[in-house]
């Protein structure tokens, strides 16, 4: 009776090692990092588990050194600056998401650009800046690429909403605070 146990023990213990490690390749592990401090808000950037750069700095070396969108990233670049000036208000920002999450997008209506960068803004001081890339279609969802940033985005928002709630995650003033590591389901 007892090798029988140890045996049924030994093939639980593997089975819940295997399944551990299906459930680890099936999330993506990330941590938000910050990028810049502002005068009156703080920008942070997803970096995901084996990547060299944040989801921002992927974004920009993408598309800042193309001359054909020069004044698209002038223009986010000077957006940004706005906000870190400003404060994170509605105005900066378009709406691309739901009103569930709070997912949007640089730069606003009062800029033209062929080229957005999506974010979740967690508060009028703090502006979690993702990827992005060029918007040829009505609605981000249409393009699987666009559509991949911000349905990481709103993974990334849940996850930091849930930790908020179980005060894992605090904001003090422009400070996102706590373990900033954690994993989203992959969308992929």
């Amino acid at each position: 009776m007892v090798i029988f146990l140890c045996k049924y023990l030994y093939i639980y213990k593997e089975n819940i090692t295997f399944a551990k490690n299906i459930i680890s390749i099936m999330n993506r592990h990330l941590t938000i990092e910050l990028l810049d401090e502002g005068d009156k808000v703080n920008t942070y950037s997803p970096k995901f588990d084996n990547e060299h750069y944040n989801e921002f700095e992927k974004f920009f070396l993408k598309y800042s050194g193309n001359p054909e969108y020069k004044d698209d990233i002038d223009q986010i670049l000077y957006r940004i600056e706005k906000i870190q000036e400003d404060g994170a208000a509605d105005r900066h920002f378009r709406y691309e998401s739901t009103k569930h999450d709070r997912i949007k997008a640089i730069p606003s209506h009062i800029e033209t650009t062929k080229l957005r960068v999506y974010c979740i803004i967690i508060n009028d001081e703090i502006v979690i800046l993702g990827n992005g890339g060029l918007k040829t279609t009505k609605t981000y969802n249409v393009d699987p690429v666009l559509n991949e940033y911000v349905e990481d985005l709103k993974s990334i928002d849940y996850q930091i909403y849930q930790l908020q709630k179980q005060n894992k995650i605090t904001t003090n003033g422009k400070e996102l605070k706590g373990n900033l590591r954690f994993y989203i389901k992959d969308n992929k």
